[in-house]
């Protein structure tokens, strides 16, 4: 996403993309990286979604005994869980 809002121009994306593509073809496998950001988002809803989560057999990902996501959090020495 551009830093700036106010001069982005969305009709410049294609041409920005093909620069992108460009470069990123002229480089060697140990030059290319990649960063991907992903937005910070929150989702409410009306119904109880832990509840209906339980209802189908879901349970691990609610219990502080029984959630493992420690392959997903490696700074984290504690496994968390969903509250």
């Amino acid at each position: 996403m551009p830093r700036e809002m106010t001069t982005f121009d969305p009709k410049s994306i294609p041409e920005k993309l093909k620069m992108a593509d460009r470069v990123w073809q002229q480089q060697t496998i140990n030059q290319k990286w990649a960063v991907v950001n992903i937005p910070t988002f929150e989702i409410k809803m009306k119904d109880d979604m832990i509840g209906q989560l339980r209802k189908m057999g879901v349970n691990a990902p609610f219990s502080a005994e029984n959630a493992d996501f420690s392959h997903l959090f490696t700074e984290h020495t504690d496994s968390p869980f969903v509250k």
